[in-house]
């Protein structure tokens, strides 16, 4: 996978050889957001989160992505995987992972650069946040950076995440600030 940092943001060379980095058009975009289920799916998510590492600022990075082959395991019930597409193409990703059985964990919450403002963030969170309600969780958390990250954190800040103070050891996590979403009244 040949990865190029360009004005639209960071692409395969293929993408952008057939698709171009001006994503502008006369016709309507369709934006669509769905679970990971297939292999092209997850070859696409790993494509995804490849980017999100790259464009991750330095002292955020995770340091490595599961292979291809891992994440259909790694995402498997009770966890999953969404993708967001504009226009059938891959431009965004969230996973969401079970802490235990009252607490779900949304992570890796990324869209390409030329897709931002798209509605694709929004859309993702949302899809966790459902999925996390229907498999029952009692609350939905992450950690951000609200300095280094802002316009992730004024998202969950929009969509009704609030700060809390973590629990013991997480005080040498790199994103610096937590936040939860109770699921239940």
């Amino acid at each position: 996978l040949n990865l190029r940092k360009t004005s639209g943001g960071i692409v395969p060379d293929q993408q952008r050889a057939a698709h171009g980095t001006d994503q502008r058009s006369s016709h309507a975009r369709v934006l669509s957001v769905a679970r990971v289920r297939a292999p092209a799916e997850f070859r696409e998510l790993h494509r995804l989160l490849s980017v999100y590492e790259i464009d991750l600022p330095e002292q955020l990075r995770h340091g490595s992505v599961p292979e291809v082959s891992a994440l259909a395991s790694l995402y498997a019930a009770p966890d999953a995987a969404f993708l967001a597409r504009l226009d059938d193409i891959g431009i965004g990703c969230v996973v969401c992972k079970a802490q235990d059985t009252a607490t779900a964990v949304l992570a890796r919450l990324y869209v390409e650069p030329h897709a931002r403002k798209s509605g694709a963030g929004r859309a993702l969170v949302n899809a966790v946040i459902d999925f996390a309600r229907g498999e029952a969780f009692e609350r939905l958390v992450l950690d951000t950076h609200s300095e280094l990250l802002a316009p992730a954190y004024r998202l969950y800040t929009a969509l009704g995440f609030v700060e809390y103070q973590p629990e013991c050891g997480a005080e040498d996590a790199i994103c610096s600030t937590f936040m939860e979403l109770r699921l239940t009244s």
